[in-house]
């Protein structure tokens, strides 16, 4: 019989004064994995929330280890038996490995440190993890990082372990490596939620999935016979939006011809080797890279980061070469980066303003001349609502964020946008609204680089695509 250690039932949730859980329903039992999509970034938040201990039920019930969680307990169940690693690490830089997994065991750590640095070593030996003791936080990977903070979980005997967002700082190599630790530590009884983008590795990875949308669990599916096409249709991913289709229209995109915009012709550095592509106007090309350096020396090169370089790039028929991302905008190359609403747009400026940076610097005058800002209120009102132009970015909903990061780049119209892992977010909406937004640019005639390692992401997004791995390109 199974050996359940987390539920929720009939799970409410109300948080300054909105309600963000109506009804939801999931069980955990040891040793399994289970997968949890959420309709939006707010419902995703809340969760997490929850399972931090910093929220409590407003109606319903929670169990670990099938005992009920008291609101009014003193030593609280769920920091003790719940650990939740994000893309975000918790450990302490200023301190050392084993001082980070076994801060909260001993008052003696800091005494004793020779013992506790004995114990590391033979946690790494158990689990066969190739990481040196002494090696200091600042220095470790990604992989590295998270794979400590699993290690200090299983050491304060926690049940349950919530993974949210880790693809986002982790490649597909890297993904196999951790899970495969993951897969040791469910063997030993704990369970694991992940909270990541829909089709990534919540079905590789999972036995069951459960779907949350609305404030409500829409079902529970068994991911090994899961019907993805019913879990698009509950979602709506492709539900179609005629406000992209007008905007789309007014370019008569269907008479442009397509030449060639960005050229890479047999592109050295230290670690790309013999690059060549081809983009066009208006096409989608996607790459698929599979190591964090070749992605870097990529992006280093249209960006200005990378200054040294055999071969030749063209834009538009013209020698390119950027030594910033400012000169490379200037160029007609500009970039969405990865989590773009989080360090591309002045949360505390207005909507409107955030739209028209790019543009004041094309146009002169712009500031001082009002007529500007209505036509470009007037050219986006299909997408964006006129009430929100005028609102802080902070206070406007993460979908339109999202659209702010892309209308941007449709009002100045870049020969060239690189996109970066655009889909690595966890919120189906606004991964909906990012591919909608990178069609239209397309049809407007912008040529679309995408660069992920995200391989699900890729999957209904119309283009070619081609694997970058060790430096080299192929189909």
């Amino acid at each position: 019989m199974k050996e359940e250690i987390f539920r929720i039932d009939n799970g409410q949730l109300v948080l300054k004064g909105q309600k963000i859980f109506n009804s939801i329903y999931l069980q955990v039992f040891a040793g399994e994995t289970l997968g949890i999509i959420f309709d939006n970034m707010e419902e995703k938040n809340a969760f997490l929330k929850l399972l931090n201990g910093d929220a409590r039920l407003s109606y319903g019930r929670m169990y670990i280890n099938e005992e009920v969680i008291e609101s009014s307990s003193n030593d609280d169940p769920v920091k003790k038996n719940i650990f939740t690693i994000t893309e975000s690490s918790k450990l302490i830089k200023q301190m050392k490995i084993y001082e980070n997994i076994f801060l909260f065991h001993s008052e003696d750590i800091f005494l004793r440190s020779g013992l506790y640095r004995k114990k590391t070593q033979t946690l790494f030996e158990h689990f066969n993890i190739d990481i040196p003791v002494n090696k200091p936080i600042p220095q470790l990977t990604n992989l590295e990082s998270i794979t400590i903070e699993l290690l200090k979980a299983y050491t304060l005997d926690c049940r349950l372990i919530v993974l949210s967002n880790i693809t986002s700082i982790l490649n597909t190599t890297e993904l196999i490596t951790f899970f495969e630790l993951v897969n040791k530590l469910k063997s030993k009884g704990i369970g694991f939620i992940v909270t990541e983008t829909f089709e990534d590795v919540v079905f590789e990875q999972t036995n069951q999935l459960c779907l949350i949308k609305n404030g409500k669990t829409m079902g529970l599916f068994n991911s090994a016979n899961l019907d993805r096409k019913m879990i698009y249709q509950l979602l709506n991913a492709k539900q179609p939006d005629d406000s992209y289709k007008d905007i789309a229209s007014e370019a008569g995109t269907s008479s442009q011809q397509r030449e060639v915009v960005l050229s890479l012709n047999n592109i050295y550095t230290d670690v790309l080797q013999d690059i060549s592509l081809d983009i066009r106007r208006g096409e989608i090309l996607k790459i698929f890279y599979m190591d964090d350096e070749s992605k870097n020396d990529l992006i280093g090169l249209l960006n200005g980061t990378i200054g040294t370089y055999r071969g030749r790039i063209t834009v538009n028929n013209n020698s390119y070469s950027a030594s910033s991302i400012a000169d490379a905008q200037e160029k007609g190359v500009c970039f969405v980066e990865e989590n773009p609403t989080e360090v591309m747009l002045f949360k505390r400026l207005s909507v409107l303003y955030n739209l028209c940076i790019p543009l004041s610097n094309k146009v002169n005058w712009f500031w001082v001349k009002s007529r500007y800002g209505k036509s470009v209120i007037k050219t986006l009102d299909q997408l964006i609502d006129p009430t929100y132009f005028r609102k802080p970015v902070y206070m406007v909903p993460p979908s339109i964020q999202q659209k702010v990061v892309y209308c941007k780049w449709l009002l100045y119209s870049p020969r060239v946008l690189v996109c970066i892992k655009p889909f690595s977010i966890t919120d189906v909406k606004v991964n909906q609204i990012t591919e909608q937004m990178i069609n239209l640019l397309a049809d407007r005639g912008i040529a679309i680089l995408i660069v992920t390692s995200n391989w699900p992401s890729l999957s209904d997004l119309r283009g070619d695509t081609i694997y970058l791995k060790d430096g080299r390109l192929g189909l």
